[in-house]
């Protein structure tokens, strides 16, 4: 795609003569980024099931962002990768004891309905959206998760909100300017689920400054089948935000497309997965 570098992480090849889609090699996930971004971002980690990828975006004299785009294959599906959510858990801790940023995106394929993804409510006061005084480690207030998916806890749920309780990680979906509802993401046999997430560690939250849940395929193009809507993510980051005050920060805008598609041309950082 001229104008983007793309990274991916293919989903292995697999003997799978007995499952329907066996006649094609597809899945994985992948990255498109802005040519004017290369000189900051790099493959820090990816998995080998192709559910996984680890960027990291780093610029002179500030803290690093590390963002992960992950899919996690419905229970039951011959792709099922057991130690995602593990093996996410313990580069979080890496990158935690490093100083730097976290953003996970993309399909969890985990229905939250309204549970905590923290483990203590005692620690949080409730309040209105955009009043997110930050700590270094936790929100001092933080915004009640709306999620406009009613249909209760189901899939990856225990997994995905035991990662964000155990890292202290904090979902934006429900809780940022332009998708205050928790709009759904996926639409699907009749049914309506939100399963795409936006997830940031407590830094980011003030670097949030619109998440969009759309509500046509705009960057899908023709032909596109999928029924999951693309999301799109505006931050306004200012590395090492929390400690002091630098002089060179970074504006990103990060679009989650959740399909296989091509990449809206403005904006530095398109995502997709299967």
């Amino acid at each position: 795609m001229p104008g983007f570098q793309c990274l991916h992480n293919p989903r292995p090849v697999f003997d799978m003569s007995s499952v329907r889609t066996a006649m094609k090699h597809s899945g994985g996930v992948a990255v498109f980024v802005n040519d004017s971004w290369s000189d900051c971002v790099s493959l820090w980690k990816q998995s080998t099931h192709g559910t996984k990828l680890w960027l990291q975006f780093q610029r002179s004299g500030a803290a690093s962002l590390f963002l992960a785009v992950v899919y996690a294959p419905p229970k039951g599906s011959p792709y099922v990768d057991e130690s995602l959510f593990d093996n996410i858990v313990v580069e979080v801790s890496m990158i935690q004891d490093l100083g730097g940023s976290i953003l996970l995106i993309s399909d969890f394929n985990a229905r939250t309905s309204a549970a905590d993804d923290y483990a203590d409510y005692h620690c949080f006061t409730y309040h209105m959206p955009n009043t997110l005084p930050l700590g270094n480690d936790f929100p001092e207030v933080l915004p009640e998760r709306h999620n406009s998916d009613k249909g209760g806890l189901k899939g990856w749920h225990n997994e995905f909100l035991d990662l964000c309780r155990s890292s202290r990680l904090f979902i934006l979906n429900g809780r940022i300017t332009g998708n205050e509802p928790g709009e759904c993401t996926c639409f699907a046999n009749g049914d309506s689920s939100l399963v795409d997430y936006m997830v940031a560690s407590p830094a980011l939250f003030n670097c949030a400054t619109s998440l969009v849940v759309h509500k046509c395929p705009l960057l899908c193009g023709k032909g596109c089948d999928s029924d999951h809507m693309p999301l799109s993510l505006n931050l306004y980051y200012l590395g090492n935000m929390c400690h002091q005050q630098l002089q060179n920060h970074m504006q990103t805008s990060v679009v989650s497309n959740m399909m296989s598609a091509p990449a809206a041309t403005d904006c530095p950082m398109h995502s997709t997965d299967e």
